[in-house]
């Protein structure tokens, strides 16, 4: 404890070196500042991941690259243009020209085999509040994303639960926002969350997360089944609420208990699990339609009439993506 000095005691020395340390009030706004800034790194990471893992299936949803919507070709011939200039410097020395132009080459020579670098898509200096992480998602032909994540039911559950209707999700990402750039420029740091406060923000980034993950899962699976309409296999016509039944016309397709499908409603969709069937009134475990016709379905999720059943059997990239842990 004494550091060679024989002259100060344990109690003296002890003394000196807490009267060195930081006050309780500045370690509450250091972890403050800690807290927001990984929390913000964590969001912005997340957002690129999302984004990158949409680039890469692209060419599996688009076999060729005049296929692709024009924004998509427009902003990478831009972003291509753009990064040349900074090639090997500051965040972009990974990449190298060759890298940037032979994605481009290919695309617009053979067509096939083309590549989408995420870097040439960035928003750069800009925080991902709603209009920024909207613009970045729009670049990639992902329109709509923030206006989807407002309206979707889980969104409306959440901000109900946590902050009893009282906040809007614009308003509460660029409440995140506000508090992450004070804690990351400003001297002085006054507004300080509690732990529950802080806990209810993490909370809220982790569900816009996982919003914007299923926002792309819907998209790839709308572009699969515009590709194989065939994978629409049912149309609910009527719902009972007690017991929670459905009855569908569904069509050319083996059905059975425990059997895994999607329920969709316009841009909106559930995975559920059959639990149980009926044809004419009578409890069967399998069944296999043969042209259009009509059975009761009983599902595990919030099934109503007028959505649409779509099977999601079979090994294929998106499921890939879906279990990537994006």
């Amino acid at each position: 404890l004494s550091h060679g000095d024989t002259s100060a005691t344990p109690t003296i020395e002890f003394n000196r070196v807490i009267g060195q340390a930081p006050q309780r009030a500045d370690w509450i706004v250091f972890n403050h500042c800690a807290g927001i800034t990984r929390l913000y790194a964590i969001f912005e990471c997340f957002a690129a991941t999302v984004i990158e893992s949409w680039l890469r299936i692209l060419p599996v949803l688009f076999s060729n690259y005049s296929a692709l919507p024009d924004v998509l070709r427009g902003e990478h011939k831009a972003g291509v243009t753009r990064l040349l200039m900074k090639v090997g410097k500051g965040r972009y020395t990974h990449l190298t020209a060759q890298s940037l132009l032979r994605g481009l080459f290919q695309g617009l020579t053979s067509g096939l085999d083309y590549e989408l670098p995420v870097d040439v898509y960035r928003i750069e200096d800009r925080n991902l509040r709603p209009d920024a992480l909207a613009e970045l998602f729009r670049r990639v032909s992902l329109e709509g994303l923030w206006d989807w994540i407002t309206h979707h039911p889980e969104m409306a559950t959440f901000m109900a639960e946590v902050f009893a209707a009282q906040q809007t999700p614009e308003g509460q990402l660029n409440s995140f926002i506000d508090y992450r750039n004070t804690a990351a420029h400003e001297r002085v740091v006054v507004d300080v969350l509690s732990v529950e406060e802080l806990s209810k923000l993490a909370d809220f980034i982790g569900k816009l997360c996982v919003l914007m993950a299923k926002f792309v899962e819907t998209r790839i699976w709308k572009r699969r089944i515009a590709q194989n309409p065939s994978m629409v296999v049912g149309q609910v016509t009527e719902y009972f609420a007690v017991p929670k039944a459905t009855v569908a016309k569904v069509q050319n397709y083996r059905f059975f208990v425990g059997q895994r499908l999607q329920a969709w409603r316009k841009d909106y969709y559930q995975e559920v699990t059959v639990l149980s069937l009926q044809d004419n009134d009578k409890d069967i475990t399998e069944f296999t339609a043969t042209g259009e016709v009509e059975l009761g379905l009983c599902f595990d999720g919030d099934v109503r009439d007028g959505m649409t059943l779509i099977k999601t059997d079979g090994s294929n990239e998106t499921d890939s993506f879906i279990g990537s842990g994006i």
